[in-house]
């Protein structure tokens, strides 16, 4: 697995980077869940997979999170082999104000999907 980031133009700036990697779905969803708790938002681009030989395929993704965060972030994950319960599962998501930040595909299709919270900072 390979990823890349780079320094902001604002040096001054101050960022806290979490890597959420794993196998498992639901594992996946609330260690994503619990790091937008503390203020963490999902990078753009960095919603990746890393095959395996021998097992499942590691979901992963890069999240940062101001020193003084002033939003907050949700995220949904839509995982299903079904195109037709992808496509439902994304319209009930987009009427709820997510957006898709990333998908990718292994044993199933997976898009993750961010909305930023209305619940107290």
């Amino acid at each position: 697995m390979l990823l890349m980031l780079e320094r902001g133009a604002n040096p001054g700036e101050r960022f806290q980077y979490k890597l959420i990697s794993t196998t498992d779905t639901l594992t996946f969803q609330k260690e994503v869940t619990g790091a937008a708790q503390q203020g963490f938002r999902a990078v753009a681009r960095t919603f990746i997979n890393k095959p395996h030989v021998m097992s499942v395929t590691e979901i992963a993704v890069v999240m940062e999170r101001p020193v003084n965060p002033t939003k907050r972030y949700e995220y949904l994950l839509i995982a299903t082999n079904l195109t037709s319960t992808l496509e439902k599962e994304w319209t009930i998501a987009t009427s709820r104000g997510y957006t898709a930040l990333g998908m990718l595909t292994r044993a199933e299709v997976m898009v993750l999907m961010e909305r930023e919270s209305k619940a107290e900072k």
